[in-house]
This record gives C-alpha cells, structure tokens and sequence, in this order.
C-alpha cells in the first residue's frame, strides 16, 4: 500500500481554502482518509489549465473534514472562485463531477462508520 496523502491533503486545504487543519478550530482529527482512490482518470479539457504542462490524467483520493461549526473560507483564486456550505444532498446535486458527487452521497455512511 502507497502512502497515504493526508499530510499533503491537508497542506491543500489550507493553501486552497485558508482552513488550517491541525489547529485549534479544526484538529488533524477531523481530517479523515478514506483510503479510497479513483485510479487515472482523464482530466476534463477545460480544467487543463488548473494542472502542469502536459497532464491530462488525475489520481483523485478522496477525504472529508469533520467541523462543527463553518469556519472562515479565504479561497486560492487560481483554484476556486466562490464557495457555499450546503446540506449534502445539494452539495452533490451542484458538482458536474461524477466522482465528487459520489464522495459527497457517501459522506452519512463514511462518517457512521467512522464513529463506531
């Protein structure tokens, strides 16, 4: 088994959305790994731009951050250019992403699971 990427998953969510996982507000607990993995896939012509010279193909691993309350979002412009919190169903009704719009269906019995 590779790795796991929760460290660098973490660095993401802070460098994409300003949250700082591991502090006070939200605990490195609350970063949870699903060591769940979408192998290679190809990335969608028009996000191109967003990855390096020459990648057309993605590894997606898939996460989710457990808060308790919506903490203060300050987005990466060259990522993101807005955000909401939404209830999950709706969140999963707004993604084109096949792949987000699972995770985020998931996100009841990963977390059930998660607490037992």
């Amino acid at each position: 088994m590779s790795p796991s990427p929760k460290l660098p998953r973490a660095r993401g969510g802070r460098e994409e959305t300003g949250i700082v996982i591991g502090g006070t507000l939200v605990p490195e607990h609350a970063l949870l790994d699903w060591h769940h993995s979408i192998l290679q896939y190809d990335i969608y012509p028009q996000w191109r731009h967003r990855y390096a010279e020459g990648v057309s193909r993605n590894t997606e691993h898939q996460f989710s951050l457990l808060v308790l309350h919506c903490p203060e979002v300050s987005l990466a412009p060259r990522e993101h250019t807005a955000h909401r919190w939404l209830p999950f169903r709706e969140a999963a009704e707004q993604w084109l992403s096949w792949s987000n719009r699972e995770a985020i269906l998931q996100l009841p019995e990963r977390l059930a699971a998660h607490s037992r």
